[in-house]
């Protein structure tokens, strides 16, 4: 390969593991809202921001890799392709290099260990560090949207709550939740405990 491109490669296809384990970060941060409602934060500039940086710097790598490997720098645009387009360019016969086999061998066992470890980092570090428990997190969520939709239309009563809990399967309609929580003087508490036993 040549060591002119290849660095320029490994600078931007390092920039975009990092800008990718943090999307995954911020995906799986998000992941219980948006089963929630169906709606995120992904509209946020910086989903957008990230994205660009992201794209652009795996098709710059990729250009730059592409031409170490001399083949045409429009190979770049693979990195369109995500891992894909990495993938293709990692198994292309190296063109400057007649050993460049057995280098192939090695950069595709490197790869694989690199997407595991993105993989496993942006599920491992949600999880970790921002403590989420998608189950609870979604519940709780889901009685106050009840809890707000109720007192806003005017229903604040507890079989209004339980009956947009039971829409949105949170309660089974014949639940046990269901009856014990109906006459209940704190109805999302109930609903907590019951749905959210302690361990």
């Amino acid at each position: 390969m040549q060591s002119q491109y290849k660095r320029r490669a490994k600078v931007g296809i390092i920039i975009w593991l990092i800008v990718s384990i943090s999307n995954l970060y911020l995906g799986f941060s998000l992941l219980p809202q948006v089963l929630q409602t169906g709606n995120s934060n992904f509209s946020n500039p910086a989903f957008f921001l990230t994205g660009f940086v992201g794209y652009a710097s795996l098709i710059i790598g990729l250009y730059y890799y592409a031409k170490s490997k001399g083949y045409s720098g429009w190979l770049g645009l693979l990195g369109f392709l995500q891992l894909i387009g990495i993938l293709i360019i990692v198994l292309l016969k190296d063109k400057t290099n007649p050993n460049s086999a057995k280098k192939s061998n090695k950069l595709l066992i490197i790869f694989a260990a690199a997407i595991l470890i993105i993989i496993v980092f942006g599920v491992v570090s949600s999880m970790l560090l921002s403590k989420i428990d998608p189950f609870k997190q979604i519940t709780e969520a889901t009685i106050v949207s009840c809890t707000d939709q109720c007192n806003t239309s005017g229903e604040n009563s507890n079989r209004c709550i339980l009956t947009c809990l039971e829409e949105k399967n949170i309660i089974s309609k014949d639940s046990e939740c269901s009856s014990k929580c109906e006459d209940s003087l704190n109805v999302s508490q109930c609903v907590v405990d019951c749905v959210l036993p302690e361990k």
